[in-house]
């Protein structure tokens, strides 16, 4: 069993792709769901194809088409909110996916969903069950629905959002670290590195993904949702040279505590389109704002995080 958060489509592609046969109940579906869950010959689709979806906007008629036209069997089930697959593999296997998702741009590029992806029999079963029961419940969508449907439909009530993905932004509002990012030997400990593939894998396609090693303990003070700037640091000096390149502000978005043998690491994303700037520009912004660089605390919200923010995002857009 395993869990999946954040853009989950991408994911589950190469697991999708690779099945023998596809069965799924997902209530709604947007123009490129044809795309996002390419569907073939003698797959079964279950989607809420009642008219009140199809008047918000939550289902695409050209989706369900293009499914039709591959030789899919497409169902309609007004009110049905699933968001299931299963998977039958050609080796005789099977896996079930149950999670938060829709089929759509919108969901794959900008929502935050989770899954579980299970191959358990029992689960399976069961899955596979509710399915079956869907179907007999659900009408055979044909060119009569289809056409009904057309007339219906509606584009999105909501202002429709850009799709490209969203380069991560650490809030002011939550404590900013400024750390040394110092040459070192160490590495990461197994479930870092675990945690390291998963991370790249959620947000490596609009982000950098980097991780930052702590001394023993704090990884009691480093939590997700902070933010960092990291300054490059050489080891033969016991503070940064002015000149020394300090990265733009990241997230924090995980911490693993480590093992014996591996010091704990706060794992960080950061926006690949900002440049670096020189640590003598951030010292000086604390130094304005009242402050001295501690690299011991992080500084709380207020004027000096502001300060040392302000010199990436001059237009006020950090919130």
């Amino acid at each position: 069993m395993e869990f999946l958060g954040g853009q989950i489509w991408d994911d589950l592609q190469e697991l999708i792709a690779g099945a023998a046969r596809r069965r799924v109940a997902i209530a709604f579906a947007g123009r490129g769901a044809p795309q996002i869950l390419p569907l073939e010959a003698g797959d079964v689709v279950v989607v809420n194809g009642g008219d009140a979806a199809l008047a918000d906007g939550a289902l695409h008629p050209d989706a369900v088409a293009a499914w039709l036209k591959a030789g899919v069997q497409v169902w309609s089930l007004p009110d049905l909110h699933a968001k299931v697959v299963l998977l039958d593999h050609s080796r005789g296997s099977r896996t079930a996916v149950v999670g938060s998702a829709n089929v759509s741009v919108r969901s794959r590029d900008i929502l935050y969903e989770a899954a579980i992806v299970t191959d358990d029999e029992a689960v399976c079963d069961d899955v596979s069950w509710q399915l079956d029961e869907w179907v007999g419940l659900a009408d055979e969508i044909d060119k009569d629905w289809l056409a009904h449907a057309r007339s219906v439909y509606r584009e999105p009530r909501r202002t429709p959002r850009s799709s490209t993905r969203r380069r991560p932004r650490p809030s002011r509002r939550k404590p900013l670290w400024i750390g040394m990012n110092a040459p070192t030997n160490e590495t990461l400990s197994p479930t870092a590195e675990a945690a390291r593939k998963q991370l790249v894998r959620r947000y490596g396609a609009r982000t950098e993904v980097g991780w930052w090693f702590l001394r023993r303990g704090d990884e009691r003070l480093v939590s997700p949702g902070q933010g960092l700037v990291l300054v490059n640091h050489a080891t033969d000096r016991a503070e940064p040279h002015g000149n020394a390149l300090a990265g733009p502000p990241a997230k924090v978005v995980r911490v693993d505590a480590g093992d014996r043998q591996h010091p704990p690491v706060a794992f960080y994303i950061e926006d690949p389109i900002l440049e670096p700037r020189r640590f003598a520009d951030v010292r000086r912004a604390v130094e304005n704002a009242g402050a001295t660089v501690d690299w011991d605390a992080a500084i709380q919200p207020g004027q000096v995080g502001d300060a040392v923010y302000a010199l990436w995002y001059t237009d006020g857009s950090l919130t």
